[in-house]
């Protein structure tokens, strides 16, 4: 299962970088909370939550799905804050243009 979080404004989060050339960084999240999971984190059993984010990152017109998973609790009422697109960018080898 694939989420791509709509934030409640409506809207998509998406960032770009242009020190890096890059157009945007779209973070999505995948897999499935088990019910004790859920629970640990104090979420909403009925909200989409996965335990996996992994980014694709749009550069020089190109589409690069990062290698790396990070493997984290992701909800849909979750804000992703700038570092969590940035460590994307890093982990994955990115230098500025």
């Amino acid at each position: 299962m694939l989420y791509l979080f709509i934030s409640e404004e409506k809207h998509i989060s998406i960032e770009c970088y242009p020190r890096w050339d890059i157009q945007a960084v779209i973070i999505m999240a995948g897999g499935m909370l088990s019910s004790a999971t859920h629970a640990t984190w104090g979420k909403d059993f009925t909200e989409p939550c996965g335990n996996q984010l992994q980014a694709t990152i749009i550069r020089h017109g190109q589409t690069h799905l990062t290698d790396r998973v990070s493997h984290t609790v992701a909800c849909q009422t979750d804000d992703r804050d700038e570092k969590a697109f940035r460590a994307f960018i890093y982990n994955n080898g990115f230098t500025e243009s």
